[in-house]
């Protein structure tokens, strides 16, 4: 099912006010590596988006992910769980931005004043966003599922953190 219209708003990035955490992140990042600097800047730019265009309930969705289904159809279920924010973790101490719902503005600037705070530590964007979790609680960033509940609950729980993590 396809809407037989969309609405697009087409924002030029060089057109797009930077919030005060983005320029402090800019001028005090610790990251010398452009590659860096743009994954975390990304979320930055996410909430100058959401800032300027003062936006709800945002998905922001890596390039390299596929989905089978409808944001708009799942709205519901974000909006039960996710009071702020939510993020797949790869352990307690790693997000991945593959999937991140921002349910408004606030929470788009929770990760911005967090990564400005951070600036100058060069942490990258998966350890900024489980450092906000640490920092805020999970009130404010809380775990999207990245397994079934049918495989959770026949698993023990040391297997999700770094208790059972291997050195690499």
């Amino acid at each position: 099912r396809y809407p037989s219209l969309l609405e697009v708003t087409c924002v030029f990035l060089e057109e797009l006010p930077l919030s005060l955490q983005h320029r402090q992140f800019l001028q005090n990042t610790g990251f010398s590596e452009q590659f860096w600097i743009r994954t975390t800047e990304r979320l930055l730019v996410v909430h100058d988006l959401m800032a300027h265009l003062h936006l709800k309930n945002v998905f922001h969705v890596e390039s390299d992910v596929m989905i089978y289904g409808s944001f708009r159809d799942l709205l519901h279920v974000f909006l039960e769980k996710y009071p702020s924010m939510g993020v797949p973790f790869v352990n307690d101490e790693l997000a991945v931005c593959s999937v991140l719902f921002l349910r408004n503005e606030k929470a788009g600037e929770s990760i911005a004043k967090c990564i400005a705070h951070h600036a100058s530590e060069c942490e990258n964007d998966m350890r900024l966003l489980a450092l906000l979790k640490e920092e805020q609680g999970t009130e404010v960033i809380n775990y999207l599922p990245i397994l079934p509940s049918t495989y959770t609950e026949h698993t023990p729980r040391s297997f999700f953190t770094n208790e059972c993590a291997s050195p690499i």
